[in-house]
C-alpha cells in the first residue's frame, strides 16, 4: 500500500484593521499624554519634507521629557518611557520660536504605526519663559 502526502501552501494576505491596504502597519491605539519637557529645539519646515500632506508649514520641537502620565481621559500614555529622554514632537499649529530653550506642559499623542509614526503636540503652555522670552518682556 502507498500513502501519497500532499502539501498545500495557502498564502494569506492580511488587510488590516477596517480597510488598510497590504503592508500597512497596525494604527496605534488611542492615545495622549499629559507631559512636562524643557523644548531643546525648535524648527519650522514644509510638511513635504517630512512626507506629510498637504502641504504646509510645520513645526518640530525637540522636547527632553520631565514628566509624563496619560492625559485625562486616556489610559494610554505615548511618552511613559520617554521620561529622561529627547523625543521630537509636530504641530501644524503654529507655535513661537519663544518656546526654545523653555519649559512647557502640552498634551502629546502618537499617531501611525509600527512602520511610520510621529509625536503629535497639543495645548502648549509655558511653565518657564526660554531665554528668547524673557529678553522681550
Amino acid at each position: 500500500m502507498t500513502v501519497v502526502l500532499a502539501v498545500a501552501t495557502v498564502a494569506v494576505v492580511t488587510w488590516g484593521p477596517l480597510g488598510s491596504a497590504p503592508g500597512q502597519g497596525v494604527p496605534a491605539a488611542p492615545n495622549r499624554g499629559a507631559v512636562e519637557a524643557e523644548v531643546e529645539a525648535f524648527e519650522v519646515l514644509w510638511a513635504s519634507a517630512e512626507g506629510i500632506e498637504p502641504e504646509r508649514p510645520l513645526y518640530r520641537l525637540r522636547l527632553r521629557i520631565l514628566e509624563s502620565r496619560p492625559a485625562p481621559g486616556y489610559d494610554l500614555d505615548p511618552l511613559a518611557s520617554w521620561v529622561g529622554r529627547q523625543v521630537d514632537v509636530y504641530s501644524v499649529e503654529p507655535l513661537d520660536l519663544s518656546l526654545f530653550g523653555g519649559r512647557v506642559t502640552a498634551e502629546v499623542t502618537l499617531r501611525g504605526d509600527e512602520r511610520s509614526r510621529r509625536f503629535w503636540l497639543f495645548s502648549v503652555r509655558v511653565v518657564n519663559p526660554g531665554p528668547l522670552m524673557e529678553a522681550g518682556s
